[in-house]
């Protein structure tokens, strides 16, 4: 077995890290009007869930949300009761899913594309 290489602190600075680069790209997307790119952190419970949704979605009252283009939920916490290996093997977990979600967003900033939300364009398309 390999001998982990970081501490626990080491890694709860990683994904702090990779959260403050999501709740960028997500401000940088939506001052572009590419998307509605939702960024919400739960600091009681270290968590931070990251909703993309296509321009136009339409949020309805009683708490009816449209369904995210794309969703992350982040952990932004390690257990300790947890062993070491099982610890690392979340924390890649996270890293992995959180790389992805920036990915996304990059390449969604660079094509310079706006998304329209799917209800959105079925409403317009109803209404032609």
């Amino acid at each position: 077995m390999e001998k982990l290489t970081q501490t626990k602190e080491e890694m709860l600075d990683a994904l702090y890290t990779r959260a403050e680069e999501l709740a960028l790209l997500c401000l940088k997307a939506n001052q572009e009007g590419l998307v509605q790119a939702h960024f919400d952190m739960s600091g009681h419970v270290n968590t931070a869930d990251i909703k993309i949704y296509g321009v136009g979605a339409i949020f309805e009252k009683d708490f009816e949300f449209p369904k995210p283009i794309k969703r992350l939920h982040l952990e932004l916490y390690l257990n300790d009761y947890l062993k070491a290996d099982s610890m690392h093997w979340y924390w890649e977990k996270s890293m992995v899913n959180s790389a992805e979600m920036i990915d996304y967003l990059e390449e969604l900033l660079e094509a310079g594309k706006k998304i329209e939300h799917p209800e959105q364009k079925l409403r317009e398309q109803g209404a032609a």
